[in-house]
């Protein structure tokens, strides 16, 4: 019966650990997208934005919120200058 339980427990580890990695894959994958697409950065930012997030998971992710406001800021002071040049 022990080892049954340890099995399970290992399993749940275990898919706890795959589904941690994708996360994380994940948010890298989508940062890199918004690094070279501020359209994409600024549908993400805007869904962060609205999104109901607990506050640590807002803290977590202040640092991401903040390259994204920098991205879109970047893309529409390039847009100013394109209009105005």
């Amino acid at each position: 019966m022990q080892k049954a339980r340890d099995a399970l427990r290992k399993a749940a580890s275990d898919q706890r650990r795959f589904d941690t990695r994708g996360k994380v894959v994940l948010g890298g994958f989508t940062m890199g997208i918004a690094r070279s697409n501020s359209s994409f950065a600024q549908q993400l930012l805007q869904a962060l934005n609205t999104a109901k997030l607990r506050e640590q998971d807002k803290e977590a992710l202040a640092d991401f919120r903040k390259e994204l406001m920098l991205i879109c800021s970047g893309h529409a002071k390039a847009q100013q200058n394109q209009n105005v040049g």
